[in-house]
């Protein structure tokens, strides 16, 4: 059995110049529309952004672009389940050079089905809509913070002695004790980001990148500040 100790410098969230975002709904879709700017407030160029949209038991929409020179993406996600007919949840994930990745949640009306006409779907056992997720059009721009790296070490709980070569990843992140967990690597889900595994070295000591949260429109923190809380698997 093995315990891992994890240590990140905590960020706290700053204050962002709302403007041009947008989010609609269409049938069993939704476009999401946003900028990406430094902490400067300034445009960033090619940042890799993935959007996800899933329900507690499948992935639905896997979706990867890329920021234009004005730091602006726009993509479709599929927000209906019509399969298993649960509440589905979706997340952006954007990630750039130099910059610690950052994640944000979004907001997915409660739709009304065919099954059950006249009522709003509730939500999935991986989240669904709630306070703190983004997606409308008052967002405005996604503000990404510098670099840092999260690390720890990895010990047998028993012995206290350091393991080496433990896989150590990262599974999920969820706002607060009520939020939902949007999943980062989850197999089952065939959900998978690399970014976030790492192996310990011959210390038990590994390191990954840092990751951030949107908490609120306009606000960036590390999820060590006592906002967001982490779920982390070690084989």
């Amino acid at each position: 059995m093995t315990d891992v100790r994890a240590c990140a410098c905590c960020l706290f969230g700053l204050l962002l110049l709302l403007c041009g975002a947008t989010a609609s709904v269409a049938g069993e879709t939704m476009t999401i529309a946003r900028t990406v700017v430094d902490p400067n407030g300034q445009p960033v160029a090619g940042a890799t952004i993935l959007l996800r949209s899933y329900t507690g038991l499948a992935l639905l929409s896997d979706k990867q672009t890329v920021t234009d020179a004005n730091g602006a993406f726009s993509a479709q996600i599929k927000t209906v389940d019509t399969v298993d007919q649960r509440q589905v949840s979706a997340y952006v994930l954007v990630m750039a050079p130099t910059y610690a990745a950052l994640l944000s949640t979004i907001n997915i009306p409660k739709l009304v089905t065919a099954a059950a006409p006249g009522t709003m779907r509730g939500p999935g056992s991986m989240g669904g809509s709630q306070a703190g997720t983004m997606g409308d059009a008052s967002d405005g721009p996604m503000h990404l913070l510098p670099t840092f790296t999260q690390a720890g070490s990895v010990v047998d709980h028993a012995t206290g002695q350091s393991v080496a070569g433990a896989a150590v990843t990262l599974r999920s992140m969820s706002l607060g004790l009520q939020g939902g967990e949007s999943p980062l690597n989850l197999p089952a889900m065939s959900i998978t980001t690399p970014l976030f595994t790492a192996k310990s070295d011959e210390l038990g000591k590994f390191a990954m990148p840092g990751i951030t949260m949107e908490t609120a429109p306009g606000r960036t923190t590390t999820f060590c500040s006592g906002f967001a809380y982490a779920s982390v698997k070690i084989a």
